[in-house]
């Protein structure tokens, strides 16, 4: 039998070295994935239509002075593209349906649109905010348009935090609720907004009863 002319010493030195190779690759393949840019969220079934509806075009903002502005990054362009989408939506149901318009408005009067202005008082002093409440119907407000409400029972009031909690514990807020009626100027914009969001949600659940079909 013929013996090996290699030595153990050098046979070792070659297992090591191809292990020391192999790590070496091991750790050059996780630095590249690391590198790699993170994979692109999913876009809904409404973001794909609008982004092949107004595919190749980009919208834009038209500033005070008229002048056109583009959107600040892509999420921006793409809820504008959705936006101008269920804008679509809207005009199309209003086409088909004529009652369309009267249903939104009773929607509207459900949702029972308010004007929020809240006052309360911590360490920095007098602090006061105001905002809008497109749907209070889940508020817990009842008849009320003036509650005190303790920080420990906001989650009764869930409205109140749609744009986060900003205050400690012990804290008392003064609530003053306006009811947005219909002489208002913002009740056509959430009227608008109602449609957009009612002609969305019936063309997403008919291409769903189309597909199970």
């Amino acid at each position: 039998m013929r013996k090996s002319s290699r030595k153990p010493g050098t046979l070792r030195w070659l297992i090591g070295g191809t292990l020391l190779v192999g790590a070496a690759l091991g750790t050059l393949a996780v630095m590249t994935r690391s590198d790699a840019p993170p994979a692109a969220p999913k876009l809904s079934r409404l973001e794909q239509e609008a982004e092949a509806r107004f595919a190749g075009s980009e919208p834009y903002i038209t500033m005070p002075n008229g002048r056109r502005a583009p959107p600040s990054n892509p999420a921006h362009a793409l809820q504008m593209k959705v936006n101008a989408y269920k804008g679509i939506l809207a005009k199309e149901s209003e086409d088909r349906d004529p009652t369309f318009h009267l249903k939104a408005e009773a929607e509207l009067v459900r949702r029972r649109p308010m004007r929020a202005a809240i006052e309360w008082t911590d360490v920095t002093g007098n602090r006061e905010m105001d905002f809008n409440i497109e749907d209070s119907s889940a508020c817990g407000f009842g008849d009320n348009t003036e509650l005190t409400v303790a920080i420990e029972d906001i989650a009764h009031h869930p409205c109140l935090a749609q744009g986060g909690n900003f205050w400690e514990a012990g804290v008392k807020l003064s609530v003053h609720l306006t009811p947005i009626s219909k002489d208002d100027p913002l009740w056509a914009e959430l009227l608008y907004t109602t449609k957009k969001a009612m002609a969305a949600e019936s063309h997403l659940a008919n291409l769903d009863a189309a597909k199970g079909s």
